[in-house]
């Protein structure tokens, strides 16, 4: 998980051309390896869906989207957001 982790940073992404896709990757390695750990899944979706929830290249990005799926939080914000 610490390498991971490290892909994430926003140092480590600054260069990437699809940050997303680093933590897509990340979110499949963690649902695959702790299957019962909703509680850490859930929290790397959170920290996903605020690195990218106001990045204009990912407005309509389906992983995003499918991201925030998984999160009732983060649906009921965006529902408010899209409201105003």
């Amino acid at each position: 998980m610490k390498e991971f982790e490290a892909t994430v940073t926003p140092e480590a992404l600054v260069n990437d051309p699809d940050p997303l896709g680093v933590w897509i990757r990340y979110i499949h390695w963690m649902r695959q390896e702790n299957p019962s750990s909703s509680t850490a899944s859930t929290e790397l979706m959170e920290r996903c869906g605020r690195a990218f929830s106001h990045d204009p290249r990912y407005k309509n990005d389906e992983r995003l989207v499918k991201v925030g799926d998984y999160i009732p939080a983060y649906n009921q914000c965006a529902s408010l957001l899209n409201k105003q």
